[in-house]
């Protein structure tokens, strides 16, 4: 599991990118959360975000795709129902 940095700065950044013929989140250079499909990706780097924000550090969630790195909308997760 990617671990998020302590100290001041940006928000922390999840990116869901291709990596070994499938896809995973990329985190400060390191690889996790290997999977099948972006979907699985989005989901596994959104669910790292949502403990880093628990953790009080801002998070951002990006996907690759041919063109580039997109923002996706992150939830915050006091406004979702459990």
């Amino acid at each position: 599991m990617a671990r998020a940095r302590i100290g001041p700065g940006g928000p922390v950044i999840f990116a869901a990118c291709r990596h070994l013929g499938g896809w995973a989140v990329r985190h400060e250079g390191g690889y996790s959360d290997l999977s099948a499909s972006r979907e699985e990706a989005m989901a596994s780097a959104n669910r790292l975000a949502r403990a880093t924000v628990s953790l009080g550090r801002p998070s951002r969630v990006t996907v690759s795709d041919e063109a580039g790195y997109l923002p996706v909308p992150f939830a915050d997760p006091s406004s979702v129902e459990p």
